[in-house]
């Protein structure tokens, strides 16, 4: 099957005032259930239909119940509407279940992030460009990831040793984003870039899945044409749950995003 455009993949269809559907696509799924920032990024499609302001800032989802690969209901409700923002919420739900409840703030996006841009610590740009990076696709009979048929994942090479059986133990995974047959990312997209590299707890210990519970995305600026390069890193692990953070550069080396996420996680 031909991939289908990340705008496909996120259409939705308006219902009634607020009111939309969307088709969850079977093969936008991680072992089977639907990526988070592609979840995030259907709702945040609904929002900016019904916001004034039209570019997405900012996106903060609690993911309450894995919908199914299906039709969904996506109900917004505008919060406030003020002179640069507008603040939307919306909610993803199946057969009348909550899936996903989440905060969108929307107003105008810089062509670039302005000059004189200010980031703690020490975020290196990458170490090897685009076409030096291989792709990543597991065996399908160990770790079936059908997302990635779909868009073109790359990972550094320091970044592959877990793939060895051989973790850094740093706790970072470095990579790239590229959609085939998408021109260019916008705003939405970069919520699908927050949540797509394998779990930077695999360059630690490997393990099954790693369940998203909250996911905030920050876009600063509208990326240059051309791949993303993501850096996502593990901050603490505790009590069964792990918490990344996520820095996103567009072709042109700048700081178009910025996630914070929380998981579910077991190691051995």
């Amino acid at each position: 099957m031909s991939p289908r455009t990340f705008v496909e993949a996120t259409a939705i269809t308006q219902t009634g005032c607020g009111a939309f559907t969307a088709d969850l696509d079977p093969l936008w799924t991680v072992v089977g259930k639907p990526n988070g920032g592609y979840l995030q990024a259907v709702a945040g499609r609904a929002a900016g239909v019904v916001a004034p302001h039209g570019q997405l800032l900012s996106a903060t989802s609690s993911f309450i119940r894995t919908p199914r690969p299906d039709k969904v209901n996506v109900s917004t409700e505008v919060l406030r509407i003020g002179r640069t923002t507008t603040h939307v919420r919306a909610r993803i739900s199946q057969e009348g279940e909550p899936c996903v409840e989440t905060l969108v703030m929307l107003g105008t996006l810089a062509a670039q992030p302005p000059s004189g841009t200010w980031l703690s610590g020490d975020r290196p740009p990458p170490r090897h460009p685009y076409a030096e990076c291989a792709r990543f696709q597991p065996p399908k009979d160990i770790f079936p990831v059908d997302l990635l048929d779909q868009i073109e994942v790359r990972v550094e090479p320091e970044s592959l040793g877990f793939a060895a059986g051989e973790p850094s133990g740093l706790g970072e995974i470095r990579g790239w984003l590229n959609l085939p047959v998408t021109p260019s990312f916008d705003p939405l997209a970069l919520l699908l870039a927050a949540d797509v590299l394998p779990p930077a707890t695999f360059d630690i210990q490997l393990t099954g899945w790693v369940p998203t519970l909250s996911l905030s995305t920050y876009v600063r600026a509208i990326p240059a044409p051309g791949p993303v390069h993501i850096t996502l890193r593990a901050n603490a692990i505790a009590h069964g749950r792990v918490d990344e953070t996520c820095t996103i550069r567009d072709s042109a080396g700048e700081l178009v995003a910025q996630s914070h996420q929380l998981a579910g996680i077991r190691f051995a």
